[in-house]
């Protein structure tokens, strides 16, 4: 039997591994050092071989080396192990390579019955092999066989053969005992709580090196120092498992003296919290409970602000500080316990009464709202019981701001609601409750708002290097278009013609201020006719810190692009630097493009929150000939399908229309659903037309409802001659 299946085989090497039977030897359990150990670099004499095949240790291997590939040859290792028991699944694992990529078949054998596995391959590369064995009867005597043909040189280690149900499951543990500063560990370190803030003392400007250690040594912990002040350090722990993943970090932020800095754990649980006004009309108090269920962060000893109205009407709390007209910071964290409760935050002067700006959750979260009509929407779909960083900040001497949602830039240079505010000394958080009828008797979405961590504090902070680069308004300033390019700023993206055999076009913005030595990301969406192709520069007066190679966008839908750069240079020459686009000249057709979404900002600074560019994609897309019962006429079936991929102030309604040889309007149908952003829709229409009519097509398109219904802005031709 055995030289049967050695010629089934042809031109093999045979290496043997002998399984036997031990009474009161060691199990087959997790880690069989017998079994390790027999494959050692100083067990060379344990082997047995023939017909010239050599073994010898190598680096930490054992080398098999085979003078003569050509014949087959066999090699005997034998290790003691207890007996492979009936109907178990053992795993067999090993470490391998070769001088050259060959199959392998592994063959056991238990008296003489010989059982083949699939085979597998071993490469150059040293990969480890895991192959499962069973056997429906108790083995007293198994040998296991690698098959080898046609091989020089094969390398070997780790050989283990493991009975997987008599070991312990894998540890999912993924705490660190503590975290250390420069060595020295930080204080209110809990395990569970894996979010940290360290301000610096003035004047330090040397980021701490932070170091951890894991509660369980077979876990693993990869450790990301913060690049700058301020800056995030993380630390990801890995169980033992493989699966079971938690990230700690530790925010470094310069020294601050905060005009409201209210995180309530100090703050005796039950009552309302010290320097803040009781708006009236429901509960306000500190809160304590270790259950995560309910706030979602099962942080030992931490307290949050509870708000609840069980009947008509808002409650909350009013905290007034000095008035600031400079820049202004707000930063809270908000949750709510049910779909449907509205938070509200008003920012406020309280001299003259005027508010700057809100942000209510309802729903989804939203801002500058007056009543229910609201300007826009940065969060939808917002989850019960889940916690939500917000960030404000606010330039009052400009009437503007941006918004931050868990550290994600959502909203920029946004206006505020009373542009005639000049200054702000005053936060309100309400919760609000409603009925659900008009004479209030039935109160619907009787839940609690949850409030924590709430920052206030003046001065700058980091912003993007450029200005209008989500063209959120109607002008293209400071953007200037020049060369073969027309360029106009149609609300959201910028559209970029460049004409046909003119010179190159640019689009650039100067005056950028850069920092010298920083790592920066440029991102920016765009889209382009087929033949486009355009580069990006970044000039700081003697020469290029960004020069990037040709892209072509292609016609699909927008794509981001992030190009990395170092800001090298002399500061003076880094403050004022310009951002230019180049597009390549177009031959005898026009070449265009959207652009939009452009942010340069720090490459540690967490990307803007894209606001899609105005787009609209059709898929199957077909035209199916219908018979006719008229001899003069040919008639037609079109069907599509169309998705709106705009940003959030974009909706519009499908749109089939019939065009004639001379490109003249015959026939339109519109229908289907109301193609709001993120949404789809399908139609389908039957056109009549002469039957001797040539060159006519259709174009699948899309009625903006934010613009003129007249004109049909064409998304996809199909011709139907």
């Amino acid at each position: 039997m055995h030289k049967r299946i050695l010629k089934a085989l042809p031109k093999w090497m045979v290496f043997t591994l002998l399984v036997t039977t031990l009474v009161g030897g060691f199990s087959l359990g997790a880690v069989q050092p017998a079994l390790a150990n027999a494959l050692s670099v100083d067990s060379a004499d344990l082997w047995t071989v023939n017909n010239g095949a050599d073994i010898s240790a190598s680096n930490g291997w054992q080398k098999i080396t085979i003078p003569n590939p050509d014949l087959d040859w066999q090699t005997q290792l034998g290790f003691n192990a207890r007996t492979i028991e009936a109907g178990k699944t053992y795993k067999l694992s090993f470490e391998a390579y070769a001088d050259q990529e060959k199959a392998v078949v592994l063959q056991s054998y238990k008296g003489y019955e010989w059982k083949g596995y699939n085979p597998f391959t071993v490469t150059a590369q040293p990969t480890t092999y895991h192959i499962d064995l069973s056997y429906p009867e108790a083995v007293g005597e198994l040998t296991l066989k690698l098959q080898i043909g046609h091989l020089n040189t094969l390398y070997i280690r780790n050989v283990q053969l493991t009975d997987p149900s008599s070991q312990p499951p894998l540890s999912s543990n993924a705490d660190l005992t503590d975290i250390q500063l420069d060595g020295v560990n930080l204080q209110g370190f809990e395990p569970s709580k894996v979010n940290y803030r360290f301000t610096m003392p003035e004047g330090v400007t040397t980021v701490p090196a932070v170091t951890g250690n894991v509660y369980d040594s077979k876990a693993s912990a990869e450790i990301e120092q913060a690049p700058a002040i301020p800056g995030t350090a993380k630390i990801k722990v890995t169980a033992e498992d493989g699966v079971t993943v938690k990230r700690y970090e530790v925010r470094f932020e310069e020294a601050t003296t905060y005009l409201v800095n209210s995180t309530f754990d100090d703050e005796p649980a039950g009552t309302e919290p010290d320097g803040w006004e009781n708006l009236g009309g429901g509960s306000v108090s500190v809160y304590e409970s270790a259950d995560a269920n309910i706030y979602n962060r099962g942080d030992a000893g931490n307290k949050v602000l509870k708000t609840f109205h069980s009947g008509w009407g808002a409650n909350g709390m009013k905290k007034v500080f000095a008035p600031q007209s400079g820049t202004v910071t707000l930063e809270y964290k908000f949750m709510d316990t049910k779909p449907g409760a509205a938070s509200v935050l008003r920012v406020k002067d309280s001299v003259t009464g005027k508010e700057a700006l809100n942000v209510m959750q309802f729903f989804n979260l939203k801002f500058n709202m007056d009543a229910e009509n609201v300007d826009a929407v940065f969060l939808s779909g917002y989850t019960p019981e889940s916690w939500v960083t917000v960030k404000l900040v606010m330039q009052v001497q400009t009437k503007k701001f941006n918004l931050y949602l868990n550290d994600a830039l959502k909203l920029e240079n946004q206006t505020f609601k009373d542009p005639t505010v000049s200054a702000v000394d005053t936060l309100t958080f309400e919760h609000v409750s409603w009925a659900n009828s008009e004479d209030a008797t039935s109160v619907a979405h009787q839940a609690h708002t949850y409030l924590d961590d709430i920052l206030l504090n003046a001065g700058p902070v980091p912003a993007t290097a450029l200005a209008n680069g989500d063209f959120s308004g109607t002008d293209l300033a400071p953007w200037i278009p020049g060369g073969g390019i027309v360029a106009e700023n149609i609300g959201g993206h910028a559209s970029i013609r460049v004409a046909a055999n003119a010179a190159d076009g640019r689009l650039e913005q100067a005056g950028l201020k850069l920092k010298a030595d920083v790592d920066y990301n440029l991102r920016f969406q765009m889209r382009s006719s087929t033949a486009g192709a355009m580069t990006v520069k970044l000039l700081n007066g003697s020469g290029a810190v960004l020069d990037s190679e040709t892209i072509h966008a292609g016609s699909a839908a927008p794509t981001v692009y992030t190009l990395p750069f170092k800001a090298e240079g002399n500061a003076t020459a880094l403050g004022n630097a310009k951002l230019v686009f180049e597009f390549q000249a177009a031959d005898d057709t026009p070449d265009d493009y959207v652009l939009g979404n452009i942010s340069l900002l720090p490459a540690e600074a967490a990307p803007p929150e894209l606001n899609k560019t105005a787009y609209f994609s059709v898929s199957d897309a077909k035209a199916e000939p219908l018979k006719s019962n008229r001899i003069s006429v040919k008639k037609v079936r079109i069907r599509a399908a169309m998705n709106n991929e705009s940003f959030v102030t974009r909706s519009g309604v499908m749109v089939i229309g019939l065009y004639n040889a001379q490109n003249q309007l015959i026939r339109q149908v519109y229908g289907g659903k109301s193609l709001t952003s993120g949404a789809g829709t399908r139609l389908s229409a039957v056109f009549t037309m002469p039957a001797d009519a040539h060159g006519y097509s259709v174009r699948i398109g899309v009625w903006d409802t934010y613009s003129s219904k007249n004109e049909l802005s064409s998304v996809r031709r199909i011709s139907i001659d």
